[in-house]
Formats: C-alpha cells, sequence, structure tokens
C-alpha cells in the first residue's frame, strides 16, 4: 500500500492484511481509517466451498462483485447463482448466506459505511480449525451482525 497523498491511496496486486475468517480467506484493501469511515474494500479469494451461514447485517450495506468462479447467495431464502461479472447488493437488515462454487471464486466486497473490518479482524484471531460457533455468534453480535 502506498499513500498517494494525505487523501488517496494505491494498493498494489497482492498488497493488503491478509486474514482468515472463520474460513473465509480475505485481503483487506481499504479499511475504515483510509476512506474517512465511509467504506472497506476487501478481496476474498476461496476455496471451494467455503460458506458463511445465514445471517444479517444491523449496520452496514455489503455489496459483492464476483470476480472469478462462481458463488451461490442465498438472499431472504431465494438461491441465486452469481458467476464471475455478478454483483449482489444486499442491504443492511436482509438475510443472506452464501456458499462457494466448486472451483473456488474470488470477489470483491464493499461495505457501507466502515467498521466490519475489524469484526475480521478480531475473528481472524480465533484458533486454528472448526471455530467454535457460540464465541463467533457472540463476537460478530458485538458489531451488529446476526445469525439466523
Amino acid at each position: 500500500m502506498k499513500i498517494l497523498h494525505s487523501q488517496a491511496t494505491l494498493v498494489l496486486p497482492g498488497a493488503g492484511e491478509q486474514l482468515s475468517v472463520i474460513g473465509d480467506r480475505q485481503t483487506i484493501k481499504l479499511d475504515g481509517s483510509q476512506t474517512n469511515g465511509a467504506f472497506a474494500l476487501i478481496e476474498q479469494n476461496n476455496e471451494p466451498g467455503t460458506s458463511i451461514p445465514e445471517h444479517f447485517h444491523t449496520q452496514e450495506d455489503e455489496i459483492f462483485y464476483v470476480l472469478e468462479g462462481e458463488m451461490e447467495f442465498t438472499v431472504s431464502k431465494e438461491k441465486i447463482a452469481a458467476a464471475a461479472g455478478t454483483t449482489v447488493f444486499l442491504p443492511k437488515g436482509i438475510p443472506h448466506s452464501f456458499k462457494v462454487g466448486e472451483k473456488g471464486a474470488r470477489a470483491l466486497i464493499i461495505l457501507q459505511p466502515a467498521g466490519t473490518e475489524k469484526l475480521f479482524r478480531e475473528l481472524n484471531t480465533l484458533p486454528p480449525g472448526k471455530p467454535d460457533f457460540e464465541v463467533v455468534k457472540k463476537t460478530c453480535s458485538k458489531f451488529g451482525i446476526h445469525f439466523l
């Protein structure tokens, strides 16, 4: 990452903060400190079958742009196949989940406003292996994310 100006940032390919968030491999490209809290930009690069259970956000909208591979989103019980080039907008309060297709997937996520990247950093500190889901739920609820 390179600061170009007090308000401009350049993040080169492969750069960013690497996290493992309950099986979701993420790279924080921009966080709230770089965007005046307006948004966070995260690249995820996941193995086949990676999934996040149904949940909803109370504080931020979430946008996924699938770069490579395929993901299946479930939004309010409706399944959506999202191939490369697909954009999925998930306003706060809308229940959703996702599962990565059999070839893996790479996607950009925009979280607006920023803040969820702090949760992801906290989840990254959990011990390797299958996480204690009660700990995950409690941690997420501190950031306004609730599992169904």
